[in-house]
């Protein structure tokens, strides 16, 4: 049995609500739902500012004339506490700390398979005291530094079939993981959408636990004459995570809803928005495949042994564009696709977003799962971190060359993150 309740909400917006009371300084009420002890929180679609995002970044990384003022490959970056930027890149097995100014300070770490060695790093998280915890999903090692380098603690985890990726750290320490995909090739082209698999480990134990299942990211299998692909499907299903402080929010992309979870995987609500589907037009499809044959034509081309040319390249490229036309492709766009966590346990949730030289729209959720109003970000833009007024965004320049920023974040509401 359900039981519903209207929350009175007034004009102004906030983006960090904390409670049932804070929401109620919202401009449009949620409808708020029990059922079997799942609260269920359904929002209209937001049409007011969440906040609005600076046009000049307060400090800027990239495209210096030496080598510890460019970032190449970012992977993720972070503000810590007192201004400091750190950057975790693919191309660069240490961790890089720049001061408030933007000023190179020191690097964490070094290549190798020792305690505070990388082989390849993939996830960087602060955690509390501003420590860096620092993800190597080649060797599936955590390992934590303090910002002078100093190593704290490191922890090895026995993978298993499928290998594990750090998504996200809770307060308690708690790793939130995620199984791989199955990366098998077959004979015959087909639609798949594998489950995905989200796991706990609680160092120092080693032990881990399945904390939820659901369905994966749609993909596509296409196999050509000598030609083999597994590509997600273009403006299809996406599933995502968030981890925040006390809650993981998981969605897969079915319908406008998150589920809001505890750290042990336990249901606690579902957060919904009232959305029209955008359908995929000829158009779009249209212009999804040529701006993915241009991105392959700059694409390197090396055959096995050795080797490459235009030849080569060429019938790559026609395998390519055998596989676009061969794709189901979807008659709606996803609803989303992509999550983060912000402060107080936030969660952002960016409407699909196929075309990435475009500006993006982001749906802020306060923690109980009252929607707040969007954030728009500027065409090429990657978050990398948000905060309570400010976010940290990858971008490239004309030239194609990485930045790493952070930029004033100007909150419309009163209340602010606690």
């Amino acid at each position: 049995m359900e039981r519903y309740c209207n929350v009175a909400l007034a004009a102004v917006l906030s983006v960090a609500v904390a409670s049932c009371a804070d929401a109620q300084r919202t401009a449009h009420p949620p409808t708020v739902a029990d059922s079997a002890g799942i609260r269920i929180v359904t929002n209209t679609w937001p049409t007011l500012a969440a906040a609005t995002v600076g046009e000049t970044p307060l400090v800027d990384i990239g495209g210096g004339s030496s080598a510890t003022e460019q970032v190449t490959y970012v992977v993720a970056a972070a503000r810590l506490a007192d201004g400091r930027l750190t950057i975790a890149e693919q191309s660069v097995p240490s961790i890089r700390i720049f001061d408030a100014g933007g000023r190179f300070v020191r690097a964490i770490g070094r290549a190798g398979a020792g305690p505070g060695e990388f082989s390849s790093i993939t996830r960087l998280d602060l955690l509390r005291g501003d420590l860096l915890a620092v993800y190597d999903g080649m060797r599936t090692t955590l390992t934590v530094f303090d910002t002078t380098g100093r190593l704290v603690r490191s922890d090895r985890l026995v993978a298993g079939q499928g290998g594990l990726r750090l998504e996200g750290i809770l307060s308690d320490g708690a790793m939130v993981l995620s199984r791989a995909y199955n990366t098998m090739f077959g004979r015959t082209s087909r639609l798949e959408r594998d489950p995905i698999a989200y796991v706990a480990v609680r160092p120092p134990a080693a032990a881990i636990d399945t904390i939820a299942q659901v369905a994966g990211t749609e993909v596509y299998m296409y196999a050509g004459v000598n030609f083999s692909s597994r590509r997600e499907v273009p403006f299809g299903r996406r599933s995502g995570i968030a981890v925040g402080r006390e809650r993981i929010h998981i969605g897969t992309g079915d319908a406008w809803q998150i589920e809001s979870r505890a750290p042990d995987g336990r249901l606690l609500a579902l957060y919904r928005v009232r959305h029209a589907p955008v359908a995929v037009t000829a158009s779009e499809v249209a212009r999804y495949k040529r701006e993915y044959l241009e991105r392959m034509k700059g694409t390197r081309v090396q055959a096995v042994g050795g080797g490459g040319g235009p030849d080569i390249r060429s019938a790559m490229l026609a395998q390519d564009q055998r596989m676009l036309e061969a794709v189901p492709y979807p008659g709606t766009r996803a609803p989303y696709d992509s999550l983060m966590a912000g402060p107080n346990d936030e969660l952002w949730v960016r409407s699909a977003h196929p075309f990435e030289g475009e500006p993006s729209t982001w749906i802020v959720l306060a923690r109980d799962g009252a929607a707040l109003g969007t954030v728009t970000l500027p065409g090429g833009m990657r978050l990398l971190q948000v905060g309570s007024d400010f976010l940290v965004g990858l971008t490239k320049d004309g030239d194609d060359v990485e930045h790493v920023g952070i930029y004033p974040l100007g909150r419309t509401g009163a209340l602010s993150p606690r």
